[in-house]
């Protein structure tokens, strides 16, 4: 869990694995999608986030309930160890809905300890499916309210979000625990910092140049390896995080490298938890069997969003 009560204490992205304007909620088709869930709640209703991490979700019911004129009572849970009021945006409509929320982090779905029957919707958007769905499944269950209703976006096999986590993983596997292009980075920036510190130029520095040589023939290797395994995308976007380092040498750039290849093993543990919990068969079976006992009504179906796979539904009415 460290992993995310990490990303979720570091970051201000209400989404995990999300960048630009994503990173900052809901849009397009994914947003017409979750407020058409809404749609049928009314004014009061109590509304429970599993998974909530910095509250986007939770934000996007907040918000669409100010454009009906409605007051919910929103909770967002999470097991990780959150924090989200403390992140300050630029979007003020944003931060007046954090305040406006309740949350809990440290809190596992399996054993929320939440009151029974107490909510009109739950919802969940990649989150529900890192549960044990044995367990998680009756406790939603417990805590809807008569002819309530909980709506989950899950990832799944066909995902495209999946393919590229999987790519991803490969990639990041070769970067951690093969190549020795983050070791070569760090032995220049270290050589650098203590050239800087005692005031002298590297322009001339042999040792210096034939760091900076061996650096860019490890480049030039996993640069040819992503583009090989379909992977060019993840090697730009880590390499636009190191260059700035190299190019504009500072005493500060090992401890700011230091913490970024601390990240990068944060963010592959995030990864594996992500394709360990994907719904492919034999956890749908799963999640039929588990609701089958529960005698609900169910249903599954895939979601795309501009075109592009990412995930399958599950809707069940108490």
């Amino acid at each position: 869990m460290k992993q995310w009560t990490n990303y979720w204490q570091n970051s201000r992205s209400l989404n995990s694995f999300s960048e630009g304007q994503s990173a900052l909620g809901y849009h397009g088709e994914m947003l017409y999608f979750w407020q058409n869930q809404l749609s049928a709640l009314s004014n009061g209703a109590k509304v429970l986030d599993i998974g909530t991490g910095n509250g986007a979700l939770a934000i996007l019911c907040y918000q669409y309930a100010q454009t009906l004129g409605f007051v919910w009572e929103l909770l967002g849970i999470d097991a990780a160890d959150i924090n989200p009021k403390v992140n300050i945006y630029s979007d003020e409509s944003i931060n007046k809905a954090l305040q406006n929320i309740s949350f809990r982090g440290n809190t596992f779905i399996e054993r929320s300890e939440l009151e029974s029957g107490d909510f009109d919707f739950i919802c969940s958007q990649y989150a529900i499916e890192y549960s044990d769905l044995t367990q998680s499944l009756p406790e939603i269950c417990r805590l809807l309210a008569p002819n309530g209703r909980f709506c989950a976006l899950m990832h799944a096999t066909e995902s495209e979000i999946v393919a590229d986590s999987r790519l991803g993983l490969s990639f990041l596997n070769i970067l951690l625990d093969k190549s020795p292009f983050l070791k070569e980075v760090g032995a220049v920036l270290v050589y650098a910092e203590k050239f800087i510190k005692e005031g002298k130029s590297l322009a001339d520095d042999v040792e210096f140049k034939r760091l900076n040589e061996v650096l860019l023939f490890q480049v030039k290797w996993l640069k040819s390896k992503a583009l090989d395994m379909g992977c060019d995308s993840w090697f730009n976007s880590i390499l636009s995080k190191i260059a700035p380092l190299l190019y504009q040498l500072k005493t500060e750039n090992v401890a700011i490298f230091d913490e970024y290849c601390k990240q990068l093993f944060f963010y592959r543990m995030r990864i594996r938890d992500q394709l360990d919990s994907v719904i492919d068969e034999k956890r749908k079976q799963l999640l039929l069997e588990s609701l089958e006992r529960l005698h609900v009504q169910y249903c599954f179906s895939e979601l795309f969003v501009e075109g592009k796979h990412v995930g399958i539904t599950l809707v069940i009415h108490k």
